[in-house]
């Protein structure tokens, strides 16, 4: 039986797997709103994800109970996010190069969230990795930005994702956000390669998640010349970034 108290608690959450931002409208899709909630967002950070992704998942899995873990919490977003919807008590943020107070300076690969929770096991995880070498964070050795090679990227978030699943819970959840890259002339499907790390571990994959960056309507000169980079290089646009929905736990039956 549906329990339609349940469904109207949640009505912000959505349920499509294509997230459009607003320079996109359509009606078929979700278009990730423009929450006044955010406004004091700070958007220093580069690397950031935004704030709807935590939001939407806290409400649909972590609402009322359970504890919240962001192992890659960067800019600290997850913790602004938490503490707007009342729930940053239920909340570990680490990183290896924390940038904010809030977040502890730890390595995933080791690092244990249940000192922080009194022993208990996480429901929720917001797993954000650097995309192998884009994005430089910091210059600590164990950064997974500054991997030599992408077979030892994959090694080292092996090893994060081994640590990370002891501390989830049964029917606990993996939030993993990680896109494309660029590599060797190749475009590299790196989010799945993650994604498939975590279903050998007992995580089975119950989503995937489209969300554009946005910039499809982009203009002038610099589209231009990504334009014609494409062409010569026989590649296309590819503006999304992949969100992967894990449950923890036995094979289900099909729903």
């Amino acid at each position: 039986m549906i329990d339609w108290k349940i469904m109207k608690e949640v009505d912000n959450v959505t349920t499509e797997s294509l997230w459009i931002s607003p320079l996109c409208k359509d009606d078929l899709k979700f278009e990730i709103p423009q929450r006044k909630l955010f406004k004091d967002w700070d958007r220093s950070f580069h690397g950031l994800f935004i704030p709807e992704i935590p939001y939407q998942f806290i409400l649909r899995f972590a609402r009322e109970s359970g504890w919240i873990w962001d192992c890659f919490a960067g800019g600290g977003t997850t913790f602004y996010v938490a503490k707007l919807l009342g729930c940053s008590n239920r909340l570990v943020c680490n990183d290896i190069a924390s940038k904010e107070e809030d977040v502890i300076q730890a390595d995933t690969r080791t690092f244990d969230p249940t000192l922080y929770t009194q022993g208990s096991l996480i429901r929720l995880v917001f797993f954000h990795p650097p995309y192998f070498n884009i994005i430089k964070f910091s210059d600590e050795e164990g950064d997974l930005c500054n991997c030599p090679s992408l077979e030892t990227y994959y090694d080292e978030i092996n090893t994060v994702i081994k640590n990370v699943s002891t501390y989830v819970e049964e029917n606990g959840f993996v939030i993993l956000v990680c896109g494309n890259i660029w590599y060797k002339g190749e475009e590299i499907d790196l989010g799945v390669q993650v994604k498939e790390l975590f279903r050998s571990v007992g995580f089975k994959n119950k989503s995937h998640i489209i969300k554009d960056y946005g910039e499809t309507k982009a203009k002038g000169n610099g589209y231009n010349l990504q334009y014609y980079r494409n062409l010569k290089n026989d590649t296309n646009f590819f503006y999304g970034d992949n969100i992967f929905v894990l449950k923890k736990g036995k094979r289900e039956k099909d729903d």
